[in-house]
């Protein structure tokens, strides 16, 4: 699936030292990108916030959770103001 594939190419390459697990800043890029400045900072702080001693890295799994919410948050957001338009 081209999806999955993109995520796992996204990963790796935001992953600079080949070590598995991207920080902070690497993923906050990513969601940048994908999402905009908003929804990037909103992400973000809901999942460094229960991060264990501070812990600022994410494995792969926690990196497709992260992306496949935004994607669903974004889709809903999308259904939403459709139907208000249609609504109208």
């Amino acid at each position: 699936e081209p999806k999955r594939l993109f995520n796992l190419i996204e990963f790796m390459i935001n992953d600079k030292d080949g070590g598995g697990s991207i920080n902070e800043d690497e993923i906050m890029e990513v969601l940048y990108h994908r999402y905009g400045k908003d929804a990037m900072q909103k992400m973000t702080d809901e999942v460094f916030k229960h991060a264990p001693d501070g812990d600022k890295e994410l494995n792969f799994q926690d990196f497709l959770a992260i992306v496949n919410a935004g994607m669903h948050k974004q889709a809903s957001d999308k259904d939403k103001a459709s139907n208000s338009k249609k609504k109208k």
